[in-house]
């Protein structure tokens, strides 16, 4: 019986043993190559054989194998000794899949052709929602991507302030009254109406310390993140209740309900809508309703949507209890989870609820600078912010170090600030 051997027969079979690779004066890019070719001329060794060993019929194949070559055989390697180690076994020169291109242009009958090389495939790892690993295709050669630090990005979070201010104008004399019944009174006082820059927002984020709840910038600057401090600078009133929580099929069928009341297309509900409802200066619940909608979506709870999103139909659901709700607690646990997801973040742009006009406005407001010379005991705090004075600190808190980044904290803090900022 003749074996014929398989075309993707490896040159290395086996139970053979393995190449030993040492340089060698005068020799080509491998130092053993050059002397074989060198033995071959001189006559002192001749091509060796190939031979195709065979796996015994107890050991049966496994899918785990990792090639049929490989298998393990009842072969045993001989010992070699220190005059045998230079040239093989019984005068044999050993060979490697890698000289075979090399040797292919003096071995005229060599009848294997050499070897090619296989395409190197860059993979990223992704990663389903629950974080186990998905599964991959299986490709032949794998190069997996290596890990990198993370870039800058930037934060995709979309606040608005000044539709809130627009809305405000909007508004009648009765309907801002009842907003006032409601304890939201302070929050139509605002005058800040742009961010003016995110660049401020994700280094605060940055120095948020979420055991704490602190913003903390070196040497010296402590900034306590507590309810407190939520209401003294953006106004919203204090509550004893948790959160509305309902169930997603429930959000969804009263956002259809909403949409199907205020005439929109589908279950979009866009800002268009709510500032036209708004126009109309009625005092109804729904009027009232769409103002809070476009404050969460646009100032408070601010995120990559641009439309009414379940988040603010979920907040406005319970409207016989929404006086009674703690919205400083909640906005809290905002700025705490911004601040994980933002220093935990696996892309560039990562896309979280948050208030970038508090962090901006408690920040800036307790730094040592003429444009903070106004009378400290006005509140929200936000009612004593533009986009000018925003402008004006961030310029002269700005510093770069010697590489050209730019960094925050150049300007000191107040050392006994008011104790209505804090």
């Amino acid at each position: 019986m003749v074996l014929m051997e398989p075309d993707w027969a490896p040159l290395r079979r086996a139970g053979e043993p393995y190449m030993c690779w040492r340089k060698s004066p005068g020799a080509n890019h491998f130092g053993i190559a050059g002397r074989h070719r060198r033995r071959r001329r001189q006559g002192e060794c001749s091509k060796p054989e190939r031979m195709l060993t065979i796996p015994t019929a107890s050991r049966k194949p496994c899918r785990n194998d990792r090639h049929p070559s490989l298998a393990p055989v009842n072969t045993v390697t001989p010992k070699r000794s220190k005059a045998q180690h230079a040239d093989g076994i019984d005068n044999t020169v050993r060979r490697s899949p890698r000289l075979t291109t090399v040797q292919a242009a003096d071995d005229d009958d060599d009848v294997f052709q050499p070897v090619k090389a296989r395409p190197r495939i860059k993979i990223a790892a992704h990663k389903h929602a629950a974080g186990a690993p998905l599964k991959r295709q299986l490709l032949s050669t794998i190069q997996e991507s290596e890990e990198l630090e993370p870039k800058p990005g930037k934060t995709c979070c979309r606040c608005n302030p000044k539709d809130v201010i627009d809305v405000i104008n909007l508004m009648s004399g009765p309907q801002k009254e009842k907003i006032r019944d409601l304890g939201w009174g302070k929050i139509l006082d605002i005058t800040i109406d742009a961010v003016k820059s995110r660049e401020l927002f994700k280094w605060l984020l940055t120095k948020v310390d979420v055991l704490s709840m602190e913003i903390r910038v070196p040497p010296h600057t402590i900034l306590p993140i507590t309810k407190h401090a939520v209401h003294i600078v953006l106004g919203v009133p204090t509550g004893t209740r948790p959160p509305p929580d309902h169930s997603y099929k429930e959000v969804n069928e009263e956002k259809a309900r909403l949409a199907t009341a205020l005439g929109c297309q589908g279950n979009t509900i866009t800002i268009a809508h709510l500032k036209s409802k708004q126009s109309e200066h009625k005092v109804d619940d729904l009027s009232i309703r769409c103002f809070f909608l476009l404050l969460f979506n646009r100032l408070l709870f601010s995120t990559s949507a641009f439309d009414i999103s379940n988040t603010e139909v979920k907040y406005t659901m319970d409207w016989d209890s929404f006086d009674q709700v703690d919205w400083q607690q909640i906005m809290v646990n905002d700025i705490r989870d911004a601040a994980k997801q933002w220093m935990g973040r696996k892309s560039d742009n990562p896309s979280f609820s948050s208030c970038p006009p508090f962090l901006i406005i408690y920040y800036l407001d307790n730094l040592l600078h003429k444009a903070n010379n106004e009378n400290r005991m006005i509140t929200p705090r936000a009612a004593t912010f533009t986009k000018e004075k925003v402008g004006a600190l961030m310029l002269a808190d700005l510093w770069k170090d010697e590489w050209g980044n730019t960094h925050y904290g150049a300007l000191p803090v107040k050392k006994k600030p008011n104790r209505v900022s804090l």
